[in-house]
């Protein structure tokens, strides 16, 4: 009898843990439900404030420049400006790396020059020093008689 109570309390955690997560997931579409709305809701308002905004400055510019314009053409006008700007700065970031390039080149090639001066004037220093040393040499071995015998038959 007891094991039977058993089983019957374990179906009823079951079926009740069954429920919590039944609810759960209703809880969740709802919520999602309620978040696509919402975001329809701040779709819809973003809408209402960028014409609002494309109204005010239609107005402003009335105002400033005596002319009649709507409210798309300021923003095309202003787009348009917004585009022409980020265009020249992009060129400008493009002509300040190639400068930078070029800069860099100029660097390497006077380093590189440097280098090859540097090393030649090492050779020359070397080689001063060791046609003193093959001149001195010379001196040395003309006081010693010369031993080479170019009649030498090797056969």
């Amino acid at each position: 009898m007891g094991r039977k109570a058993d089983i019957n309390n374990l179906i009823r955690d079951a079926e009740h843990k069954d429920k919590i997560v039944i609810d759960a997931e209703n809880y969740l579409e709802t919520a999602k439900a309620n978040s696509a709305e919402a975001w329809v809701k701040v779709e819809k308002r973003r809408k209402e404030l960028e014409q609002e905004n494309n109204n005010a400055l239609a107005e402003i510019s009335k105002k400033l420049f005596w002319a009649d314009i709507s409210a798309e053409e300021l923003q095309s006008k202003w787009d348009e400006l917004l585009f022409i700007a980020e265009v020249k700065e992009y060129i400008d970031s493009e002509k300040a790396k190639h400068e930078a390039e070029i800069k860099r080149k100029a660097a390497e090639e006077a380093a590189k020059k440097k280098a090859e001066n540097q090393y030649n004037a090492g050779v020359i220093d070397n080689n001063d020093a060791g046609n003193a040393t093959v001149s001195e040499t010379e001196n040395v071995n003309s006081d010693a008689p010369n031993h080479t015998n170019n009649n030498v038959d090797n056969n």
